[in-house]
């Protein structure tokens, strides 16, 4: 499987850098920004990301508009790849920003501190779904 962390904390960062490099590659990045150049940049070497796992809370572009953006590539661009599974991640528990990310298009909801059990298990989840997709 292949993963993106994206978190401005570099605690966090490291974090999940440890737990996804067990389950498969994972790239990251600490902004926005750079996040879409990875998106677009493993698209364009025909090695998409599975999962992502995305900061709502970050300088500049933040995760929300990071989530927006993919889901526009995936439609436009990337169509005849499947979507990549992703998991947003924030100190805001509200059922609102939590409602908003669902309709904006993310699977997964995630509030910190991340517990490594919830992670390996929306990762088992994720790796069923793209074996599901594999052709018989």
């Amino acid at each position: 499987m292949r993963f993106l962390a994206i978190d401005d904390d570099t605690d966090t960062l490291r974090l999940l850098e440890v737990i996804l490099s067990k389950h498969g590659k994972c790239s990251s990045a600490r902004n926005g920004q750079d996040a879409i150049e990875l998106f677009e940049e493993a698209h364009q070497s025909n090695d998409p990301f599975h999962l992502i796992f995305l900061d709502i809370m970050m300088p500049g572009m933040d995760g929300r508009d990071v989530l927006k953006t993919i889901r526009n590539l995936e439609e436009t661009k990337y169509s005849d790849k499947p979507r990549a599974k992703i998991t947003m991640l924030t100190a805001l528990g509200s059922p609102k920003t939590r409602f908003a990310s669902y309709e904006e298009g993310c699977e997964y909801y995630l509030v910190k501190p991340v517990i490594r059990a919830e992670i390996s298990e929306i990762i088992e989840k994720t790796k069923e779904w793209f074996d599901l997709l594999k052709p018989i």
